[in-house]
């Protein structure tokens, strides 16, 4: 979208997380996967969701063939930043942290990072390439991903070349906020809400937890197991039922305040012909 050509075009910008429009394509994966001999979403829960990186590519790259031309590779917009603040944008330097591709990528230590291409192209050959594109030596947010650039420092207004950490997700590092750790359970409440806990190896061991979304080495707590759950419609749920429950009462009220303004200035005009 930062060409000439693609401007305009939605499908060249970042798709936000709770576009459930790829929700056919996360269909697909999880068939290929749990159809597979090896189940890439044994540590995600068993589920691929339309919110996450792979479902959302292939949709964009179904939907439109001129953005699939034209495209390398594809960044969650966590790493993205990163790379932005430290000068690292080409595909060549672009660094990926735990958090993103553990989560949504499906990477792991068990397969040695991302899933084989021709597991992708099994799901449709329009994915082919694009795993190999990425670099599979993910990092956690502890680890120093570069140094801030001057233009980046001038605009937030921080010192040129202070170090930038990995980039993870919100509700992640707000769990860390939160101070989570073994026995605790944050909820980060919003447009959605994020169950986010940390576990230690010895605690897990080869547990794979169904139905959540993701357990990943360090995503949360360098050296901790981070697992993810919640609601993906939460606020937003709220919001349009308070819409549609609403809707009665604020059409009324508009009527009346639109009928009773109407009758105080056909008094206020009567009043003036008077005198």
């Amino acid at each position: 979208a930062l060409t000439e050509e693609f401007k305009e075009n939605p499908n060249a910008m970042f798709v936000l997380w709770k576009d459930h429009t790829s929700l056919k394509e996360a269909g697909e994966i999880t068939r290929a996967a749990n159809n597979n001999d090896v189940n890439y979403l044994a540590y995600m829960g068993g589920i691929y969701s339309s919110e996450w990186y792979w479902a959302k590519a292939l949709h964009i790259f179904r939907q439109d063939p001129a953005v699939k031309a034209a495209t390398y590779s594809w960044v969650e917009h966590c790493d993205w930043m990163t790379a932005l603040m430290c000068g690292t944008t080409h595909p060549s330097q672009l660094q990926m942290g735990r958090c993103a591709t553990g989560h949504k990528l499906m990477w792991n230590e068990a397969w040695n990072g991302f899933p084989p291409n021709d597991f992708f192209t099994s799901v449709d050959p329009l994915l082919d390439g694009l795993v190999d594109t990425l670099n599979p030596a993910t990092q956690t947010s502890d680890q120093v991903a570069g140094e801030l650039t001057a233009e980046w420092s001038e605009k937030l207004g921080l010192p040129a070349g202070i170090k930038v950490g990995y980039g993870a997700f919100d509700c992640h590092l707000g769990a860390v906020a939160a101070n989570v750790r073994e026995g605790v359970l944050t909820k980060v409440m919003g447009t959605s809400t994020c169950d986010i806990t940390v576990t230690s190896y010895e605690t897990i061991g080869e547990t794979c937890v169904r139905g959540i979304c993701g357990q990943v080495d360090g995503s949360v707590i360098p050296g901790l197991v981070g697992l993810e759950a919640g609601q993906s419609a939460f606020g937003d749920l709220y919001a349009w039922f308070k819409n549609l429950v609403l809707w009665p009462t604020n059409n009324l009220l508009h009527e009346l305040v639109e009928s009773g303004a109407d009758e105080l200035v056909d008094k206020i005009e009567s009043l003036t012909l008077q005198r």
